[in-house]
């Protein structure tokens, strides 16, 4: 049958009115290899009959021959499976058990039951839910139906559902400003509660204002109200003059600001700000006056605030501006305020806000199984003008149980005024329950700062921890607690699809959920320090995390205005030691705010560095290390670099030598020579694969390796067979294959474990409009819905 008279059947299929169930309507569609603007430039043309083959005679062209009729014989009309369906659709019924009380987002393609006489030759070779209608409680379901090995993909529509979601008019109703913009009453809260005030309620937001909006006075009553986290940039439309590569949104400028209220009691506190990660270049403001600026657009910063600068007991006006111009990262990183902020009230004594607490358990492998020797370092300030003693009381709780461990009173401890004093309390733990990607078993060493004159408590942290210890031998690989075992890790980047950038607990849970069911033990969070809701999820999950710093250090070899411009420059921060550099600054805070959780394993420096190729990027690296090094020595350094497998070089290879494990990015061709000629190396697959798809798109099965050219037929669609990859990656079965054949490599990240906004090869770093907007590398889309090659993993991630 010719090209013409198939698109000229579907068309008439497509306009064709059919009898459907009272339960089920049909809704025709063109296959998904025709557009839906050729449907609507074609419904309302008739279709074209068939011309009929007419009955010709011989030509005579010698006179004596005798002319010699042409039979015509009858045909058999062929009716194909799209005429089958338009006569037969109404025989077709679509059902769900208890749909009534089934809601549309719990309904799986499992659950749907296809009933047809069997007189039809029908088969039904797959259902795929493809639309969930919340609002009318329908869902589409695409059928893929076969007869006489010809075959056809239909979508019926299903309605019926349970009620799934309270509509919008309901909540506008149930929902006052007041509930949904509160400030929250202080006077009632605890020590511990005013030392970490949620600060997200309640601001105002301008895109591309100016800076009188930091003053007092500034009429804000046009400005937006939201809560945080925000990001504004996920609330544009596409633009034609963005690059899809982050996303094809604008970035630009934008200004929060916030008024809140100091009670005249807080005179005798200190109170700081504390943001956990704004995009980027953040400047704040209080009531008029600049108190900081901080450029990292990922790393979580704190600001005091001056007594001298705050209206206690009155209104006090919080502002603060960030930048994200275009060209400032390879993805889409959001901007503005898109993680959570708060107010911090501490008494005058109390522990130092990051790195105060440190819990190391130095003989832990020794003595898992009786006592096991608990150290707990803390460094305590007393910023008032008297001195003062104290007592420090610990509390060791079973975070799951909730049962006392462990607890005991200090002896007096004397505090000079105005002084930082460090101390070491150990304890001892009978046997205790051991974190791990199997039984993440975790405690809270709760630490109050009490009066020694009176028992009164002055200050209060709770500290998360876990017990455990790593071992990573050059030829036998990784192993937690004494127990061998692969990293089956995928590489994560932070956005949460149609949410943006915005840290949302649930969002980010949803996600690393889906990969710890899926089989996965550990995440590397790529390329920038995780939020902090990330890494608690992991350890309450039984994730193993890489935290990384840096995408890039001091060359404009990637962005030219990405983080290489304050990498070198001397921070400006506070707290920053005279002379330190921004990238000293953030990577010491990076550690400092995270030593303590159990699920971090290894800090990574940075990711396909290019400065490796050049004697100042061997230093760099070795600074680096020595600076984590000065903070926590009982982690691995490492990086992710794709350096080795585009040539041997020898400040690569330099550079490397200073790690304590090396990370190879699409190097396993590679890998080999390397573990040869450098055997004390740990080597690991930092970012592997880069396999493209699209779920539910199938074409060319046959070739294993289909590289990253999609036919043109499907259009800006890949494979989900998992045979397109791009041109330095590997399919996600060579990638396994590798891992699984070769011990000394302790195992890999996927890149990546959920699709993300931008970079979307082979189409990427192009005009925004119709070109697309996120990636094709992730198992799971950015919907969460996963795609085919999840079906394969869990039986490779055991297998490793």
């Amino acid at each position: 049958m010719t090209k013409n008279k198939i698109k000229n059947l579907l068309i008439l299929l497509c306009t064709a009115t059919v009898a459907v169930p009272v339960s089920l309507s049909a809704s025709c569609e063109m296959p998904r290899k025709l557009s839906i603007n050729k449907i609507n430039k074609d419904k309302d043309k008739k279709e074209p009959t068939e011309t009929p083959t007419p009955t010709v005679e011989n030509p005579t062209p010698d006179k004596g021959k005798v002319k010699q009729p042409v039979l015509e014989v009858p045909k058999t009309p062929v009716v194909s499976l799209q005429e089958f369906l338009k006569s037969s659709i109404s025989k077709l019924a679509l059902s769900v058990p208890e749909i009534g009380n089934t809601n549309v987002l719990d309904v799986n393609e499992d659950q749907i039951n296809v009933t047809y006489p069997e007189n039809l030759g029908l088969k039904v070779a797959r259902k795929e839910i493809i639309k969930r209608d919340y609002i009318n409680d329908t869902i589409t379901v695409n059928l893929e139906l076969s007869k006489d090995n010809e075959r056809i993909m239909h979508p019926f529509e299903i309605s019926g559902f349970g009620k799934s979601a309270v509509k919008f008019d309901d909540l506008k109703s149930t929902f006052s400003e007041k509930d949904l913009f509160f400030t929250p009453d202080y006077s009632n809260y605890s020590i511990k509660q005013l030392q970490r005030i949620n600060f997200n309620n309640d601001w105002k937001f301008k895109y591309a204002g100016t800076s009188d909006i930091k003053n007092v006075q500034y009429d804000d009553s046009q400005m937006k109200r939201l809560n945080l986290p925000h990001d504004w940039s996920i609330h544009f439309d596409f633009s034609p003059h963005i690059s899809n590569e982050w996303g094809a949104l604008e970035g630009g400028s934008g200004w929060y600001r916030k008024s809140f209220d100091v009670p005249e009691t807080w005179r005798d506190k200190d109170l700081a700000i504390h943001f956990e990660g704004v995009y980027r270049n953040a400047f704040i403001y209080l009531n008029g006056t600049l108190i900081g600026n901080y450029p990292s657009g990922y790393q979580p910063f704190t600001f005091k605030l001056n007594p001298d600068l705050i209206n206690y007991g009155g209104k006090n006006i919080l502002a603060v501006k960030s930048d994200n111009p275009q060209n400032s990262s390879r993805w889409y990183s959001g901007s503005g305020i898109y993680r959570d902020v708060f107010l911090e009230a501490y008494n005058k004594v109390r522990m130092v806000r990051d790195g105060g607490i440190v819990i190391t358990t130095p003989k832990l492998k020794e003595q898992k199984d009786t006592l096991v020797d608990t150290n707990v370092k803390y460094t305590i300030q007393n910023n008032s003008n008297q001195a003062t003693n104290v007592k420090i009381k610990q509390t060791l709780y079973d975070k799951t149980t909730n049962e006392v461990v462990y607890t005991n009173t200090s002896e007096s401890i004397q505090l000079d005024a105005n002084s930082t004093k460090m101390m070491d309390l150990n304890f001892q733990v009978n046997a205790p329950k051991l974190w791990d990607d199997i039984n993440p078993n975790l405690y809270v060493l709760k630490t109050e700062i009490l009066d020694a004159t009176n028992d009164e408590l002055i200050s209060e942290e709770n500290t998360r921890f876990g017990y455990r210890f790593f071992e990573w031998t050059t030829n036998d690989g990784f192993s937690i607690n004494g127990r061998w075992t692969k990293l089956k890790g995928v590489s994560m980047h932070h956005d949460q699809g149609a949410l943006g950038a915005v840290a949302s607990y649930d969002a980010i849970y949803r996600q690393m959920k889906s990969m710890k069911d899926m089989g996965v033990n550990a995440i590397r969070s790529t390329h920038n320090p995780a939020d902090w809701q990330l890494i608690e999820i992991c350890e309450d999950l039984g994730l193993l995390l890489i935290n990384e710093a840096f995408d890039t250090w001091y060359s404009k070899s990637k962005k030219p205005l990405d983080y290489n411009l304050f990498f070198e420059e001397v921070s400006t921060h506070p707290d920053a030691k005279q002379g330190d550099t921004w990238a000293k600054f953030d990577i010491q805070s990076m550690v400092k705010q995270s030593i303590n959780s159990p699920a971090i394993f290894a800090w990574s420096i940075g990711n396909e560095i290019f400065e490796a190729l050049e004697q100042k990027g061997v230093m760099t690296t070795q600074n680096l290390v020595k600076w984590i090094k000065e903070i926590d020595s009982t982690r691995y350094v490492t990086w992710g670099n794709d350096k080795y497998c585009f040539g041997d070089y020898r400040t690569v290879n330099e550079a490397s030598s200073a790690l304590d494990a090396v990370g190879f990015n699409y190097s396993e061709k590679e890998t080999e020579r390397y573990k040869n000629n450098y055997p004390n190396w740990r080597i690991y697959g930092s970012e592997t694969s880069s396999a493209l798809r699209s779920r539910g798109v199938y074409f060319r099965p046959d070739l294993y390796d289909n590289g990253s050219e999609s036919n043109s037929v499907y259009g800006k669609q890949l494979s989900d067979y998992g045979n397109n990859r791009v041109g330095w990656g590997k399919t996600a079965t060579d990638s396994w294959v590798f891992d699984r054949d070769h011990k000394y490599y302790a195992g890999q990240f996927i890149w990546t474990g959920w699709d993300y906004i931008g970079e979307p090869t082979p189409w990427n770093q192009r005009g925004g409009a119709d070109n697309p907007k996120s990636s094709y590398f992730g198992i799971v889309d950015t919907a969460g819905f996963p795609k085919k090659w999840l079906l394969f993993i869990p039986i490779s991630m055991i297998r490793c």
